[in-house]
């Protein structure tokens, strides 16, 4: 909040004078009004694609990350599309705290490489999700215990991402997708996470 004199020349206590001659005085009241959440989707592909339109349609601040030239110069939407490497990304310009990310690269490797990165580097994410089929998961679990150990920290790990919607299209992933974001940012409990649909429900990376 603000006081503002309209009345050049003139001095009032706790006001700001402007150059103005009508006279009064004003007060204005300001609210910033920031983005609800940040969230880096690494991968600008087809579900990439298809999550954005669906996020930029609330207060969310995106940025996409890709290192095809071809596939980020056709991207639409996004506050920030971003040619780069996918690590280098993080190492140049680093994440949010307590941030959003979706890794959906187009390999394993890379999906690998870029939540390795954030497990290195020990940055505080809300949400940091994986698009994978159960098979790459186990193949990564089992990778990253033996690269961190079995202790890691992996709550606010969600891979398979997702809420179980069932669907396969890029359209309905990113429903899916959305919706855990939402739960999660919006602290809400009683969905079924794709993480907690793997082995009857049993808990078997991550603790409450």
């Amino acid at each position: 909040m603000k006081k503002y004199l309209l009345n050049e020349g003139k001095i009032l206590k706790d006001t700001e004078t402007l150059p103005m001659t009508c006279g009064g005085v004003v007060t204005l009241f300001y609210e910033y009004i920031g983005p609800k959440e940040y969230i880096y989707i690494f991968g600008a592909g087809h579900v990439g694609q298809a999550l954005t339109n669906i996020l930029k349609t609330m207060n969310f601040h995106i940025t996409v990350i890709d290192e095809r030239e071809e596939v980020v110069n056709q991207f639409i939407g996004g506050d920030n599309v971003v040619l780069s490497p996918f690590t280098k990304y993080i190492t140049d310009y680093g994440l949010e705290e307590d941030s959003f990310v979706v890794v959906c690269t187009p390999s394993h490797k890379s999906d690998y490489n870029v939540i390795d990165k954030v497990i290195k580097e020990n940055i505080n994410l809300k949400y940091l999700g994986m698009l994978c089929s159960p098979e790459k998961l186990k193949d990564y679990l089992n990778k990253t215990y033996n690269k961190f150990g079995d202790n890691i920290d992996l709550h606010s790990f969600y891979s398979p991402i997702g809420l179980d919607l069932g669907g396969g299209s890029p359209e309905e992933i990113a429903i899916s997708i959305t919706a855990e974001i939402l739960a999660v940012s919006n602290n809400k409990k009683g969905h079924i996470h794709m993480r907690e649909s793997l082995n009857n429900g049993k808990h078997y990376y991550w603790k409450d």
